[in-house]
């Protein structure tokens, strides 16, 4: 149906939504005086400003939409976040009025088998589970023409949002705290039989009080259900599953035979991330972050945030070994460790401006991904054969590393893993897959506050300075000729300062390395100053340069890596 043109056809329509009856409609005509509202507009404001309509309602109307506001017992309020699976709305139920969350599959996953495994494995796991610090499930419906989970609804962000909200890493007392308090969860799910197998910032969500609950059992392995791994295995191939920034050694070679202490890994990768503001292994491809995790050590926290407890750097150390019998042996083990280090911190954040970040940016990221501007590329998460195939030839190590050969172009997504096997068109596969990860980050710019100019940032690694060999020249007195380097990771984009005489800041406070964001203030030997391109205002400065627009799309992509509850990760 068209859009509304005037208050009659408007209020057609909220009657053919039925989400009012039509007494109450009545009611509320004659209440908020509706009839003399000059248009649609003032009409839907008038009843989202009373609460009658949510604004999500309201919008739907307007843009002449009488269907989709209920799914199965429950009413649709709001949406919650979009991903590449479908959509999270926060709905209530009909009779009782418990608020829940729904994800729902878009069209395309309820046809994909793989997703619908997925979504009934993240089910079966969560409905088993009555824990205080998990995600409770509530109703699932795997078939007909909407397939979806209900949940607990958790007025909350993810650890990951968390980081991102506050610019830096966590204080080491809250870490202590949520690790701990997500180890109490998982340790039911251990004695549950099922181990979660995609552990990572992503997965834990924090409410305002601190409060924190483990969600996604979406790749979850349930031992005394071996037909759920075998579709897994059916449909994705034989191997296993993780997110290779955190997947432990054992994990990566075999995931199936998996126990408790494969969590333990993941939590304390999660841990280093929330303690130290950067992954365990940030460069490389997935196969050299997997083959990383086998053979090496991250680099030393301590190194890193020499402020933080030798203590808690040792728990750290502990849930990371590469052996499995080297680790805390139970979640239980590792709750008790963190208990003496942990204080529980309220956590402050406006839950409906993040609501309404995460869905402006799903959707312009959407809109890209469709674009014939810009292709979609593959994640950092994801190494396709090609990319093990490129890694055989440099390296001659094909020595069973797996590849992720499913999984969505989001830096949240999680993905499958399965030995690669080279095939007849390896060599055109591994350019294909070269040039890929070469463009795979997210571009952003630079905006000279005192003369605007501006100076985007479309390689991987940049240098700035006064050399001619810099990648950005700002030849200026106070500058040093190699003065600060961006680059980066998949926590985002990372500024560095290159040992610079008068040094850079970031909002004020001179860094040596710093986590970049839309919206920041650079200054450079505290005289000149940048602001990172926010993606709206670059979008709207540009809106006759395409290629400009998806650029700066993309840029705020690295706001919401993993934004967006379980839909997203």
């Amino acid at each position: 149906m068209s859009k509304p043109q005037d208050v009659p056809s408007f209020l057609e329509l909220l009657q053919e939504s039925h989400l009012l009856s039509e007494d109450k409609l009545r009611a509320v005509i004659e209440e908020f005086d509706l009839e003399s509202a000059e248009k649609p507009k003032e009409a839907a404001q008038r009843l989202v400003t009373g609460k009658v309509l949510t604004r999500y309602q309201g919008e739907r109307l307007l843009a002449g939409r009488k269907r989709g506001f209920f799914i199965d017992k429950y009413k649709v309020l709001e949406v919650l976040g979009f991903g590449g699976m479908g959509s999270l709305y926060l709905a209530e139920h009909l009779e009782t009025k418990e608020p829940v969350a729904l994800k729902v599959l878009n069209d395309k996953c309820r046809n994909d088998a793989g997703m619908l495994t997925r979504l009934k494995l993240e089910a079966s796991a969560g409905s088993r589970l009555d824990h205080p610090h998990i995600v409770r499930t509530i109703s699932y419906e795997g078939s007909g023409a909407v397939c979806f989970i209900a949940m607990e609804f958790i007025k909350g962000i993810s650890l990951l949002e968390l980081v991102l909200l506050k610019q830096k890493s966590l204080p080491s007392p809250q870490v202590c705290d949520v690790i701990a308090q997500a180890a109490l969860g998982l340790e039911e799910a251990h004695q549950a039989g099922i181990i979660h197998r995609d552990l990572k910032p992503e997965n834990l969500i924090i409410d305002s009080q601190g409060y924190v609950k483990v969600l996604d059992f979406g790749l979850a392995l349930l031992k005394d259900n071996p037909d759920a791994e075998f579709s897994l295995s059916m449909i994705f191939g034989h191997g296993c599953v993780g997110t290779p920034e955190y997947i432990a050694p054992e994990q990566s070679r075999e995931g199936t035979t998996v126990d408790a202490r494969a969590d333990v890994y993941g939590l304390g990768g999660t841990m280093y991330f929330l303690l130290t503001g950067k992954l365990p292994f940030p460069k490389g491809t997935a196969a050299q972050k997997i083959q990383a995790h086998r053979e090496q050590a991250p680099r030393s926290i301590a190194e890193i945030a020499p402020a933080i407890p030798a203590e808690v750097v040792a728990i750290v150390e502990k849930m990371m070994a590469k052996a499995p019998e080297d680790r805390y042996q139970s979640m239980a083990e590792v709750a008790a460790a963190l208990e003496p280090f942990a204080e529980r911190q309220p956590v402050e954040f406006r839950f409906n401006k993040v609501v309404s970040q995460r869905v402006q940016h799903a959707k312009a990221r959407s809109a890209i991904a469709q674009s014939s501007i810009v292709k979609p590329q593959l994640s950092s998460r994801i190494a396709t054969a090609s990319h093990v195939a490129e890694q055989a030839k440099q390296q001659q190590k094909s020595d069973g590393i797996e590849r992720l050969t499913r999984g969505e172009s989001d830096i949240s997504k999680s993905g499958i893993l399965r030995r690669g096997v080279p095939t007849e068109s390896t060599d055109h596969m591994a350019q294909e897959a070269s040039d890929a990860m070469v463009k795979d980050f997210q571009p952003i710019e630079l905006i000279d506050l005192d003369d605007k100019r501006r100076f985007p940032i479309f390689k991987q690694r940049v240098t700035l300075g006064r050399n001619p060999t810099c990648d950005i020249q700002i030849d200026r007195p106070g500058i040093s000729g190699n003065h600060c380097e961006f680059h980066y990771e998949n926590t985002g984009w990372i500024v560095t300062d290159l040992k610079s005489k008068n040094g850079t800041e970031v909002d004020g406070r001179r860094i040596q390395e710093q986590i970049l964001f839309p919206g920041n203030t650079l200054s450079l030997a505290a005289s000149y100053h940048f602001r990172v391109a926010s993606p709206n205002q670059y979008v709207q400065k540009n809106k006759k340069k395409p290629m400009l627009i998806a650029a700066s799309v993309l840029a705020g992509i690295c706001l919401i890596a993993g934004i967006g509850y379980w839909l997203l990760s």
